[in-house]
């Protein structure tokens, strides 16, 4: 009877440690990103930057990209009112999600495979730095909405943890944008084809 409840226990503690690594490893890659691809058919005599411009779906103020990342974040928050009646923020949630959309080149000579390998590479790069400034973005927003101080009622603190949060995420935006201006749009990390 002893060894069976030693062995419960110790199943019990592996099922909990292995909840405990689960749940660890869960909230570190949630929200991706997920990569998703479009298809670009090569020809020997046709550049890759044209086989690329012709296959893909993105395209924006009059321009085709190569690439591109959709991120969001959302924010979750709890509060407890203290009996004095100011309600304060007892736990705040941030995740993010995104999706970065690359090509995949078919039907390539070795040379264009190897050019358009160094080049995917370079995009991918360029495009995780978007997801970064996503990634920023949110831990930004949680720091900042644990950090609201005790207010009136509840409803104003949530309205105060909402706009603090699109605030965030406006000012995060104009980041990307410059951020894109900087790099012109990965040509500068080299994720640009001739």
């Amino acid at each position: 009877m002893r060894n069976t409840s030693r062995q419960i226990a110790r199943c019990w503690l592996l099922g909990l440690c292995c909840w405990f690594i689960a749940r660890t490893a869960a909230a570190e890659t949630d929200g991706g990103p997920v990569y998703s691809y479009y298809v670009a058919t090569a020809a020997a005599d046709r550049s890759l930057s044209s086989t690329l411009q012709a296959a893909s779906p993105i395209h924006h103020n009059g321009r085709v990209f190569f690439g591109h990342t959709d991120w969001q974040v959302r924010w979750s928050i709890h509060w407890s009112q203290e009996p004095q009646g100011a309600c304060r923020i007892t736990q705040a949630q941030t995740r993010i999600s995104g999706t970065i959309l690359l090509p995949k080149l078919v039907a390539a000579t070795p040379a264009q495979q190897d050019r358009f390998n160094s080049f995917l590479a370079a995009l991918r790069v360029h495009e995780l730095g978007h997801y970064g400034i996503g990634k920023s973005a949110a831990a930004e927003i949680e720091r900042a909405i644990r950090s609201l101080p005790a207010m009136d009622t509840c409803a104003a603190l949530e309205a105060a943890a909402n706009e603090l949060g699109s605030d965030t995420l406006d000012k995060y935006r104009v980041i990307e944008r410059r951020y894109d201006a900087d790099t012109d749009n990965g040509r500068t990390q080299g994720a640009w084809l001739e």
